[in-house]
């Protein structure tokens, strides 16, 4: 997960009373995810990796590069080391399933195997595609996580001025205390984004 209730806690100065529960957190949490994932990384669809050392498809080659690098850690686990998918169309043009892991992730070098996790795919293969997104630059999960955080907190803000989307005691109260300049967190989100990428944000 790209960050954790309590910090989105923390970094809004909420507590335990303020009518949010750490399992909706949770929920805001997984949307800032698909959201962070869009605006940092750039997703590669189905497309053909680059030889490594005059590597090919023969038979025996398990290492290739990425034709973007580095590659990008999409489920926020802190690795990269899963999260290249593939395929590849043996010679009876039946699709197979790709076994990948990544071997070096800030240069996109991967091993590509066979379903089995062991054998090179053979030289009869028709094609070989991966999927998985990129980054500009090798970004520490640290930053990824305080966009996380922020764009997070955003949606909570949002949320809790909204009564009729959340039960909130003291509902006026606490509108009060939230709506003091409720886009901040989203600004601070899109200047620290901006450190990273030059992507086009969504206007919200």
């Amino acid at each position: 997960m790209i960050t954790v209730a309590g910090k989105v806690r923390d970094i809004m100065g909420l507590d335990e009373e303020l009518g949010i529960s750490d399992e909706q957190l949770e929920t805001i949490i997984k949307d800032a995810e698909q959201d962070v994932r869009r605006d940092l990384y750039t997703f590669n669809s189905m497309v053909e990796v680059n030889s490594w050392n005059n590597s090919s498809f023969d038979g025996t080659d398990t290492l290739f590069q990425t034709p973007a690098y580095p590659i990008a850690d999409k489920d926020f686990d802190q690795t990269a080391s899963d999260d290249v998918t593939g395929y590849w169309v043996d010679s009876s043009y039946d699709i197979q399933t790709c076994s990948i892991t990544v071997d070096n992730a800030l240069y996109g070098l991967i091993n590509i195997y066979q379903d089995d996790g062991s054998s090179p795919i053979p030289s009869s293969n028709i094609e070989v595609k991966i999927s998985y997104y990129s980054c500009d630059e090798n970004i520490a999960f640290s930053d990824v996580e305080q966009l996380g955080t922020l764009l997070a907190a955003y949606y909570t803000q949002d949320r809790l001025v909204s009564p009729k989307k959340l039960s909130i005691a003291d509902t006026e109260t606490n509108r009060r205390k939230i709506e003091n300049d409720n886009k901040r967190f989203l600004n601070r989100y899109k200047r620290k984004l901006r450190n990273f990428t030059e992507a086009e944000l969504r206007s919200t």
